[in-house]
């Protein structure tokens, strides 16, 4: 196996860059103003956050919590909540500024790379202050104001021309740059780079079939292993089962829906596969701690 130290081979680096996907999903320049509101679900996508003082408002600061660990963010610090932990602040100031962006950043086929890595929760000094000044040009001067779970636009996104949205690109990578500069890899990056080739043709497989019924016996079979090798080899790879990957991939989909389309939750749930509404309500909310209609009148987080 590859050496698992603070820097990435190599090897593993050559292997790393060609599978890497970051897109920006959404962000604001956002004045956050009691009564201030909480939601524990675990987090969609990658959330990074630099909190400021509002005006006159005096803000020191923000304890926050983790997956459990509690944490202190000054203010000026750039906080990173990788996709699918759970957060929760505890907050008693007056109000604050929020400058914040959401992405997907997959290492493919669909894994969030960032779970890979051990990423401080914490960015600090002049770090934080190059990942804030990405932010901004990301959010193309989208400003609101959220007090409890209304929100005021104040000014929209401007449109972006392809120049731009490539320009966008170039800049969410600099932003994933400074964030793992500053992190380390897991074993299980390792694992996923050595151990990806062998299982190719099954992921691919559970991706082009996403939303029909797929048996362990045909995902070995292209393989060429047995069914209890496969499981095995995907577990340790992958960390989860390969049902539980399917799964996750089809709510991943129903998640994107919710938030770029206005299907019901009914239809979404027939596109997706899944036999019916209340079973996909159930499993959606399992995940990500919501149900799926309070989702989408809840898609936007600071």
């Amino acid at each position: 196996m590859s050496n698992c130290g603070n820097n990435i081979s190599d090897y593993v680096n050559s292997a790393l860059l060609p599978r890497i996907r970051i897109s920006w999903i959404s962000g604001a320049d956002t004045a956050v103003l009691p009564p201030f509101t909480n939601s524990p679900s675990p987090l969609p996508y990658t959330a990074v956050s630099c909190l400021l003082p509002y005006r006159k408002i005096p803000y020191s600061g923000v304890n926050f919590r983790i997956d459990g660990k509690r944490y202190y963010a000054a203010s000026g610090d750039c906080l990173i909540f990788p996709e699918g932990c759970r957060r929760w602040f505890f907050r008693n100031d007056e109000g604050h500024r929020s400058i914040w962006s959401h992405f997907r950043i997959r290492l493919e086929p669909d894994l969030p790379l960032l779970n890979f890595f051990k990423v401080p929760p914490v960015i600090r000094g002049t770090a934080a202050l190059r990942c804030r000044k990405l932010i901004n040009g990301l959010n193309r001067g989208s400003r609101n104001i959220l007090s409890d779970n209304t929100i005021r636009v104040i000014s929209e996104p401007r449109s972006g021309s392809l120049a731009d949205q490539l320009e966008d690109q170039g800049t969410a990578f600099l932003l994933l740059k400074e964030i793992l500069s500053l992190s380390k890899p897991k074993e299980t990056l390792f694992l996923a780079v050595d151990g990806f080739h062998e299982l190719e043709s099954a992921v691919q497989l559970i991706h082009k079939h996403k939303f029909e019924k797929l048996s362990l016996d045909e995902l070995a079979q292209s393989c060429h292993c047995s069914r209890s090798s496969f499981e095995k080899k995907f577990r340790k790879v992958f960390g989860i089962s390969p049902g539980r990957y399917l799964l996750n991939l089809r709510l991943s989909e129903t998640e994107n829906l919710l938030r770029n389309t206005n299907a019901s939750c009914a239809q979404i749930a027939e596109a997706a596969g899944f036999s019916n509404q209340f079973i996909f309500s159930r499993l959606f909310t399992s995940r990500y701690g919501i149900p799926p209609r309070d989702y989408r009148s809840r898609k936007v987080f600071c």
